[in-house]
């Protein structure tokens, strides 16, 4: 905690729109609402000591996660890792002095 409260940096988490979003009745929802819940929380415990805490929640995106899914990935756009991670570059390049702190991703026309 030192270095991040001398670096002032930044605490990345990867969550889901699945945390965002309610899907009654499904369990990897549950476990990425409490991630939500654990990065409010953090950045609650942080923020005074100007560390950042940014929660980057994306819709689909074209992991292996789906290979193991039944039924493949959701039909229509899906995003690419790539696009992922320039949302986290992005969040981490602003100025100083700005916290972002959740960002969801989707594809173009997703609901």
């Amino acid at each position: 905690m030192a270095a991040l409260r001398d670096s002032q940096g930044k605490i990345v988490l990867i969550g889901s729109e699945a945390g965002i979003m309610h899907r009654p009745g499904n369990t990897y929802s549950v476990t990425k609402w409490a991630l939500t819940a654990f990065a409010e929380n953090t950045r609650l415990l942080v923020a005074a000591d100007g560390v950042g805490v940014t929660m980057v929640a994306p819709g689909p995106v074209d992991t292996p996660f789906y290979a193991a899914r039944e039924g493949g990935a959701p039909g229509g756009s899906i995003l690419t890792a790539d696009t992922v991670a320039d949302a986290v570059v992005w969040a981490l390049t602003q100025p100083a002095g700005v916290d972002v702190n959740t960002i969801v991703v989707r594809p173009s026309g997703r609901m």
